[in-house]
């Protein structure tokens, strides 16, 4: 192998290691911040809560704030209607075998018992897949609230997407549909997309 051949295959074998640096190198920047978060929301998925949603017990409302300035954009009722009776399985924020944090509140019981609407909506999802919340619905509760009625066993034939419902309307009935490990309904609120402490917005226990 002559010198110019033998220059080349080294330039090559540089630009490979080059090129393996520059992946990991873009690897662990990619994944610094994903591990960050994911660090800050195990530690801080409360505070992020109250960041969002605070009960005021002297008005007896829970104030929405604004996820940039913290301040106070909206507020609403505390609601009695809890979406169903049961034993709360797993809360808020804690940690279960299949994830570091918990997105709502599991409320166990038997299949078939109803699951009625929190809060005031408009549906805006009500169908089947077949992993995650499996068969749920999901209602537009106006001021940057999402409910979530997750794993139900059927939902109501009166229930349409575009229906607008008011607190107390059933929805469906509680199932294990889903990554479910056994009959329950997974409750979540969302403002502003991002998973609340439904506890804020209820009195009482389910």
């Amino acid at each position: 192998m002559n010198a110019q051949a033998i220059k080349l295959v080294a330039t090559a074998f540089s630009m490979k290691k080059e090129i393996k640096y520059l992946f990991f190198t873009m690897l662990a920047i990619i994944m610094v911040p994903i591990f960050s978060v994911m660090i800050l929301t195990q530690a801080g998925i409360n505070l992020v809560s109250n960041a969002l949603a605070t009960y005021d017990p002297q008005r007896l409302v829970v104030d929405i704030h604004d996820p940039l300035t913290g301040k106070v954009i909206d507020h609403v009722d505390q609601s009695v209607a809890w979406p169903i009776q049961g034993a709360v399985t797993l809360e808020y924020g804690e940690r279960s075998p299949y994830q570091p944090f918990h997105t709502g509140i599991d409320i166990a019981g038997p299949i078939g018992d109803p699951v009625i609407a929190f809060m005031d909506g408009e549906v805006v999802y009500a169908d089947t897949e077949s992993w995650g919340f499996g068969r749920h619905v999901k209602i537009n509760n106006g001021h940057f609230i999402t409910s979530i009625y997750a794993h139900l066993d059927t939902i109501d034939p009166n229930i349409h997407v575009g229906d607008t419902i008011t607190a107390g309307t059933i929805i469906g009935t509680r199932g294990n549909t889903g990554w479910s490990t056994g009959p329950h309904l997974h409750f979540q609120i969302n403002i502003f997309g991002i998973p609340v402490n439904p506890r804020t917005f209820l009195q009482g226990n389910p």
